[in-house]
């Protein structure tokens, strides 16, 4: 959140008045370039946090309480693969 408000407060510094739909693509080439390297990482690992603790419930939910859950059989990496790939796609 702290990166988001940097990048956007930065934008509106520098461009002001001729703000487009989206700020950063106001901003001059330089600047722009900075703040997308800012933020494309930020916005995907903060994603691939969530992600994952959802998955982790999901997985731990499915197989509380049997021996499956600490093995590294068939049925739990496809169980695994499974949980993340539905994750990724249906949201």
């Amino acid at each position: 959140m702290i990166l988001y408000t940097i990048t956007v407060s930065g934008s509106y510094a520098y461009v002001r008045s001729d703000v487009m739909s989206l700020a950063l693509n106001s901003a001059r080439k330089l600047f722009r370039r900075i703040s997308y390297g800012i933020a494309i990482p930020t916005i995907v690992s903060g994603g691939v946090v969530n992600a994952q603790i959802a998955v982790k419930f999901i997985y731990v939910r499915l197989f509380r309480g049997t021996n499956s859950m600490h093995t590294r059989s068939f049925v739990t990496r496809a169980a695994w693969t499974l949980i993340c790939a539905v994750s990724w796609i249906l949201p």
